[in-house]
């Protein structure tokens, strides 16, 4: 199957999205699988729900969850909100596993490479349809009006506009959308450093570049987090830093005169006022907030302060066994990620959260460090940024072994990373 077909797939499955009569497009991934399967490989594969390293992450989720009603139950409280969501995550996982011959099939030697880039695609998928809901109103209004009503009213109030965030494919295109693309930079600046890499060369690298900072524009400032990830990995891995960075100048000179050309010339004068009045005060709030009273602030980081609050003893050691709140408000009013898991089970719960999170990066870490190539440090520090960047996110949302986009594109990493390690064992490269 085609590197754009995978990454097909991939959308499909971690961007679940409703489908009528389908449920949601995780189903379809499966459905697409399945149909793979039957008529290229007269087979059903199962051998990746057999490997350990996946075998142990359902065990964890699955024991979270039983943790996760067990605390409601005996509150008394019947919030069963977050074991909902488990349920949903185990779902998108058990159709990434059984899509995984399909992602990975002839490109084990490099399973983790291929994996990277075929993330990056999916996301570059999400970015051009955000791009042709900008450009294309009529499009644009559709991508909304399929929104549940509850988002689309989200959408359209408020202080500022953000009806373009409507403009993603997406069933979480707020909070988790953004922090997806913050793991696709990641993985993007990762591939850039392998040498006589082949899926990203040319100007090809400058346009992927460009639809995955345009389609972050349209998601969230979260994204951004992963991209300075990337960057710090990158500074750490770069023997010539400044050299690469001329070269990227130079290069870059002729897709910006494009950008440029776009801009002043394809693009209407209702949508550079859009771009100009909504999307990018939305985007970079904090340069222009600086710009007016000399703060590095954005509204969120200053609400987000508001959500950090002392809570009684006995909150920390168990917590009050509520996840939502009134209304299907937060609870307490917070949605910050340490407050509504501590909130939910203590800090007890919390810990299990994070060691749960682990399970993800143990093996994986544990063969890049005790590597001896290059490859491997390099691994090394991607994972590293990767299991990092998670403890960030956490502290504006829920994201530690609950936010659902990303534990399937950990899984996916993981086990491509292992994938390779096993295959390279039996044949040395």
């Amino acid at each position: 199957m085609p590197l754009i077909g995978k990454a097909i797939i991939l959308f499909l499955i971690i961007f679940n999205f409703r489908i009528p009569g389908l449920y949601n497009s995780s189903v379809l991934s499966a459905i697409l699988s399945f149909i793979y399967y039957i008529s290229v490989r007269k087979s059903i594969p199962f051998y990746y729900f057999r490997q350990k390293y996946i075998i142990l992450i359902f065990a964890g989720l699955i024991a979270i969850n039983i943790l996760s009603i067990f605390i409601t139950i005996s509150y008394g409280t019947f919030d069963y909100v977050l074991s909902k969501a488990l349920i949903l995550q185990f779902s998108m996982l058990c159709c990434l596993v059984f899509a995984l011959p399909v992602l990975l099939e002839g490109h084990e030697s490099n399973a983790f490479e291929h994996a990277a880039a075929i993330i990056c695609y999916a996301f570059v998928i999400q970015s051009i349809i955000q791009l042709l809901g900008f450009l294309i109103p009529p499009f644009g209004d559709f991508l909304i009006s399929i929104k549940p009503e509850k988002m689309q009213k989200i959408l359209s109030t408020g202080a500022i506009k953000i009806y373009f965030r409507g403009y993603a494919l997406s069933g979480s295109p707020f909070f988790e959308l953004p922090a997806g693309f913050g793991v696709a930079f990641i993985l993007f600046f990762r591939l850039l450093l392998i040498d006589n890499q082949k899926k990203f060369t040319g100007y090809w690298i400058y346009i992927i570049l460009f639809l995955l900072l345009f389609g972050s524009v349209l998601s969230g400032r979260t994204a951004f987090i992963g991209f300075s990830m990337g960057c710090i990995m990158s500074i750490l891995l770069f023997s010539n830093f400044l050299d690469t960075i001329v070269k990227i100048i130079r290069k870059s000179i002729l897709p910006i005169a494009v950008i440029i050309t776009i801009y002043a010339f394809l693009i209407t004068p209702k949508q550079r006022k859009s771009l100009l009045e909504d999307i990018f005060p939305f985007a970079f709030e904090i340069f222009y907030n600086y710009e007016t009273s000399g703060q590095l602030t954005t509204d969120s980081s200053e609400a987000i302060k508001n959500h950090y609050f002392i809570l009684p003893p006995e909150t920390y050691l168990h917590g009050d066994g509520r996840f939502e709140g009134e209304n299907n408000s937060y609870y307490k009013n917070t949605d910050a990620g340490y407050m509504r898991s501590v909130l939910y089970g203590g800090i007890p719960f919390a810990l299990c959260l994070m060691l749960y999170q682990s399970l993800y990066f143990i093996n994986p870490l544990y063969i890049s460090r005790n590597g001896n190539s290059w490859e491997d440090y390099a691994d090394f520090l991607c994972l590293l940024a990767l299991f990092i960047h998670l403890f960030f996110l956490e502290y504006k949302g829920l994201t530690i072994g609950t936010q659902n986009i990303m534990q399937v594109l950990l899984l996916f990493i993981g086990s491509s990373y292992m994938a390779r390690f096993y295959y390279r064992q039996q044949k040395p490269v």
